[in-house]
């Protein structure tokens, strides 16, 4: 089967060296994002919160917008906005085929 590459990427946190992290644009400070441009390791994008956007605002170019502005030479990748199958429940595995499959199509579309 051949040699499996792995990379576990964890939160950044201060003091702590050599490790791949994934940072968030909703809880980056102006200082985090400078800390972070000096920090020499592999560095992923999420695509935060998307609900401290406020809902008129809520787009993919605005996620995107926000994502781009952490992006320094050490970015290895930025994630989609992930679309829940619902906003009002919790127990997805109970939630219909179509509306989970309504989500999964708007992450792709998101990632695309």
């Amino acid at each position: 089967m051949g040699d499996i590459k792995f990379t576990f990427f964890t939160t950044y946190v201060r003091g702590i060296e050599g490790i791949p992290v994934t940072v968030s644009y909703d809880r980056c400070s102006l200082k985090l994002v400078e800390e972070l441009r000096s920090y020499p390791n592999p560095q992923f994008i999420h695509s935060g919160n998307p609900w401290s956007i406020p809902r008129e605002k809520r787009t993919r170019e605005e996620v995107l917008r926000k994502q781009e502005m952490l992006v320094n030479r050490w970015t290895v990748g930025i994630m989609s906005l992930n679309v829940p199958p619902s906003y009002e429940r919790t127990d997805h595995w109970n939630l219909s085929r179509e509306d989970r499959d309504r989500a999964s199509k708007v992450c792709l579309e998101n990632a695309d």
